[in-house]
């Protein structure tokens, strides 16, 4: 199909949607099996997994359920084996499960913070690890990682958090090069939603929560989940019925003299020029933002 000349279809491609047995994830199992998606309910509260299997394929949808934990090797792997067995084949992974687990970063406990890597971060890359290998062979897939603003701006109370989803990021920029000649393609989205995770979050009144439905932004996932998404590499920012794009540039910057050392007196002499944003570049890679600051003028 001519992408703009239809509705958004998955039929008969196979999704995995990890976190999917309530909140944003629950909304993305929904939205892909409305579109056609055969799906991987993946939640480690098992019976909140069966349930929204059991919706789905009462809605006449396909779905299987899926208890494996993401935070290991072994559970990402047997999500994948699950979905490649029960329908033959892996098309699209929505890496989404999350936790929470709040405190200033000299109160965070070691197992505050492995918990939050382990489910946020490493969640994210063992699944997607696993499911990377036969997208690359069937020269197909779509990767759709889920980050937050915290990663990219940060938040007090929460370096565990920023941390995970800033690694998110890390791990998009790798995916979307690698896969690019594979026929596989990897965005994120950066969402703000109304969900039971969400609902302790510092600042979130309920004038604004009641502007953050997760069904909004569930279609956004649906459409980087298809055929017709050609994006990659791309960060999508989503609250109440707006889509925006998040990206990292660099500034223009100042450069040494030639044959002059950079010294610290250099840098705050120049620090204006530095920070100013005016006629920043876009880097799409490691090499573009080097080549970028090796070209930079004095």
């Amino acid at each position: 199909m001519t992408p703009g000349t239809g509705g958004v279809r998955l039929d008969g491609r196979v999704a995995i949607v990890t976190g999917a047995g309530a909140g944003l994830g629950r909304c993305y199992a929904e939205q892909l099996a409305a579109r056609g998606a055969h799906v991987v309910v993946n939640d480690v509260q098992r019976d909140a997994a069966d349930q929204v299997a059991d919706g789905i394929r009462a809605a006449g949808g396909r779905a299987v359920a899926d208890g494996n934990t993401v935070a290991t090797h072994d559970g990402g792997a047997a999500i994948v084996a699950a979905a490649a067995g029960a329908f033959g084949a892996v098309d699209a992974v929505v890496a989404n499960a999350g936790i929470v687990r709040r405190g200033g970063f000299d109160e965070l406990s070691a197992d505050d913070i492995r918990a939050v890597l382990a489910v946020n971060l490493e969640g994210a890359i063992w699944v997607t690890r696993a499911a990377f290998p036969l997208m690359k062979a069937q020269r197909r897939g779509r990767i759709v990682l889920v980050t937050s603003s915290a990663g990219i701006y940060g938040h007090g109370a929460g370096a565990n958090y920023c941390a995970s989803k800033g690694g998110v990021v890390g791990l998009l920029r790798a995916l979307a090069i690698e896969g690019e000649g594979h026929g596989v393609r990897a965005n994120a989205i950066s969402p703000f939603a109304r969900t039971p995770m969400t609902s302790s979050t510092p600042g979130l009144t309920p004038d604004i929560a009641a502007q953050l439905d997760p069904d909004q932004v569930a279609p956004v996932a649906v459409y980087l989940a298809s055929d017709e998404c050609a994006l990659n590499g791309q960060v999508l920012a989503v609250a109440g019925g707006t889509v925006a794009r998040t990206f990292s540039a660099t500034t223009v910057g100042w450069r040494a003299a030639p044959g002059a050392a950079v010294t610290p007196e250099s840098v705050r002499d120049n620090l204006a020029q530095i920070l100013d944003p005016a006629e920043a570049v876009l880097p799409a890679k490691v090499r573009d933002e080097r080549d970028h600051l090796l070209s930079a003028k004095s």
